[in-house]
Order: structure tokens, then sequence, then C-alpha cells
């Protein structure tokens, strides 16, 4: 999936000190090698906005100790304040993790011990980590071809990476299935696509119901397979309810008794805005058919989102309510990438998604020049 989905957002910090002895109390401890010119290490929580909520002081030998209350079990990250120099953690209330690593090749690298949910992430990353510096070496390697006029070192490179993202993928599915119930595995399904492998996305989101309920990143997973669900072609579409430019609540049901594409794009979305002059083409040439969009925006700044309707002469329905990706929309559509599209009949009923380009123009001309 997608390398996709960041969710590093650094938002507050807080220093929480609790005895060993408290209930729920997890300690880490361990060491890092090469630390970058910094005293301490943080521990980040990774939820709906990801914060620093512990640190511990390095001894002079590398070693680190620290005491972090736990109430449920969660994702969290141990490392540096700079992108990608982390370990990534599962912790459960009275968890004892020991973490040793090298700064700067921590993840999917660092030794974790302790749990079996936090062994098993580690297994997984390792899986993910070995792809992604293959696919890195494949990727400069398709970038010195075509700087080099080398359509056939190209192609074999594409080719080689195609084949390495299947396998990862392959591997994933069988780390799944051999670990049934284990946390690592909300981790393991990101790299599968939904509408391939929705059995399996359907099967961790029960597995993991009576564990991990209430925490904010599986709820977020188990409305997204609930969105799949509920978005099936054939499915009522869900109703949408959200401002417009003027402020005003624009419902997805006002647009009933018309075919509309639920379009979700944004404004910093270069696949999404480079298909804008095809839609634009397409309502121009139907709206007076019977042929609405209701777009939803996943763009934090208003202004940004704005400049974008302007430039690419968008008249039909827009709305957002500037959170990106924390769009409650997406959410209900499960939407975790874009542009993505929902095309509704008068009913309501959906009967085709992610129509773009020529199928999109295609299905349109079926319907309204048949």
């Amino acid at each position: 999936m997608i390398r996709t989905l960041s969710f590093l957002t650094l938002i507050t910090f807080a220093i929480i000190s609790c005895s060993p002895e408290e209930k729920g109390n997890v300690s880490i401890e361990g060491k890092i090698d090469n630390a970058p010119n910094q005293t301490e290490i943080y521990l980040f929580h990774i939820s709906q906005s990801t914060q620093a909520v512990d640190t511990a002081a390095f001894n002079e030998d590398g070693t680190f100790k620290m005491v972090y209350n736990v109430d449920k079990p969660g994702y969290y990250r141990l490392g540096f304040n700079k992108a990608n120099n982390y370990a990534s953690l599962i912790l459960q209330p009275n968890d004892k993790i020991t973490v040793n690593g090298t700064s700067g090749n921590l993840e999917g690298y660092a030794q974790v011990k302790g749990s079996k949910d936090a062994e098993d992430l580690q297994q997984m990353l390792q899986i993910q980590m070995s792809y992604y510096t293959k696919a890195d070496s494949l990727k400069r390697a398709m970038q010195y071809a075509q700087q080099n006029k080398d359509p056939n070192s190209y192609r074999a490179a594409v080719t080689t990476l195609q084949n390495a993202r299947m396998t990862m993928m392959e591997s994933m599915k069988t780390f799944i299935q051999n670990h049934e119930g284990s946390m690592a595995n909300l981790a393991a399904i990101e790299q599968l696509r939904p509408n391939q492998n929705f059995e399996l996305y359907t099967q961790v989101r029960d597995n993991l119901s009576e564990k991990m309920k209430g925490v904010y990143i599986y709820d977020r997973f188990a409305q997204r397979v609930e969105g799949i669900e509920k978005t099936a072609v054939g499915s009522k579409a869900p109703e949408l309810a959200f401002k417009n430019p003027k402020g005003e609540t624009v419902k997805l049901s006002s647009l009933r008794g018309e075919y509309v594409l639920i379009d979700f794009w944004a404004s910093w979305c270069k696949p999404c805005r480079a298909e804008n002059p095809n839609v634009v083409k397409m309502y121009n040439k139907y709206k007076d058919k019977g042929f609405e969009i209701y777009g939803v925006s996943l763009d934090k700044k208003r202004n940004a989102w704005l400049q974008a309707i302007e430039q690419d002469n968008i008249e039909w329905v827009q709305v957002s309510d500037l959170k990106g990706w924390q769009s409650e929309a997406a959410g209900i559509y499960s939407v975790s990438s874009i542009p993505a599209t929902f095309l509704l009949n008068p009913e309501g009923e959906i009967i085709a998604k992610n129509l773009r380009g020529k199928k999109l123009e295609d299905k349109l001309q079926e319907i309204f020049e048949s």
C-alpha cells in the first residue's frame, strides 16, 4: 500500500513520570549507538495527532530507561525529533521492552524484545524494509536508464520492481495468516490493496476487535473497512453533508434524481489536477442531461482549495471540512488515496468506482447517449 499514508505530526510534548510499580506501567530500556548529538530519546504515541509523551536521558554509554503508563494497547515510536529516525513499537499495559540499535538505522533493524506483538511487528518491518531497500535501488536504476535513453534497461527495472512488490505482498499475506490476532497485522495489512484482499481486511478487523477497540488507529482502520463494505458497487451511497466555500452545508442527497460523481481530490494532488480538465469537459457536456458532481476536497488550507477551484474552472458542488486526510468524508467512504471517484445513479446507488479519463468518458457516454 501506500508508503502512504504518513502519520507523524508533532503537536505537543509532555513529560510523564510514573513509578515502576504502578498498574499499567511499561518499562522501555536499551542502548542506542551513535545518538545524533542529543541527550534524550523520545517516545511518540501514534494517534489522531502523534504526540511525544515521554522522554529519557541517555547515559554516557548510550543506554537509557523510561517508564510510561499505558492504559490500552497502541502503536508508538521511539526515537528522535527527526524524520525516519525511530523504531516502531507496539506497547500494552505492563510490558517490559528492550530496544537496542543504531541511530539512523532503527526502523526495521532495531532489536526489540519483550512482548510477542512487539516482536511480531519487527518481523513484519524487516519484510517491509527489505522491499523498500530493493525498490529504492530499482527506482535509481530506472532514473539512470531514462537519463541515458535506455528503454530496455528501464523496462527491465520496472518489471523487477513489480515482481518485488508482488513478492512483498505475498509475504505480507503469509505473515498475516501465520500471526492471527497479532496487533502487528494492523501495520501489515496496510501494504495490501483492499479491493484485492478484502477478506484479509475483514479478518484483521474482526480478530483485533476485542483487543484494540477504542484505540484510535484500530478504530480508524475498522471505519475504513466498514466504509469499503458500505461503498461496494450496488450499495446505497452513504450520506455526506459538508460546507461549500460560502459556508453553506450541502448534502449529497440534495442531488438525488441526477447521476452524481463523488470526486475526492485536493489542490496539492497532481493527478487530481491533471484529471480536472477532463472532468470539466464531461461536466459541461452532460450537466444539462442530468449529470452532477459532488467534489470533496482533502485540503487543509482554505485559500489553496479556493484558488484551485478558480484555476481549474470548477463550477460544480465543492465541499470540504479542511481536515486533510482526517476528513470525515474520506473516512466514511474509506478513501486512502486520491483521486477517488464514486458514480451514483439517480436513486443514489453506487454503480461504478474510480472512473477517470477515457473510462469516465465511456461510462457517461453509455449512460447519456445510448
